[in-house]
């Protein structure tokens, strides 16, 4: 069961609540989302997430891992591109 708390300017200000997902589920799942996503780039550039991402080496690689399983990813890419 879900309720939206509050709305304001157009802009979904407070998180949705569910009975059964927690915030740590989410953002797994938009995580998930995000990698398979960037599997068709993955796939026509060759690109591959470095280790620097894991690390959060700056701002933008610890952005880049908060929001996407690079490690997933990386492993789809290579998955895919060897079939």
């Amino acid at each position: 069961m879900c309720y939206i708390i509050h709305q304001g300017q157009g802009l979904w200000t407070e998180a949705i609540v569910t009975d059964t997902l927690n915030n740590e589920d989410i953002m797994k799942t938009v995580r998930t989302i995000t990698a398979c996503a960037l599997l068709p780039f993955m796939y026509i550039t060759g690109f591959r997430f470095s280790k620097d991402y894991r690390w959060e080496s700056t701002l933008y690689h610890k952005l880049v891992y908060r929001l996407c399983d690079t490690v997933k990813a990386n492993i789809l890419a290579i998955t895919l591109c060897n079939n």
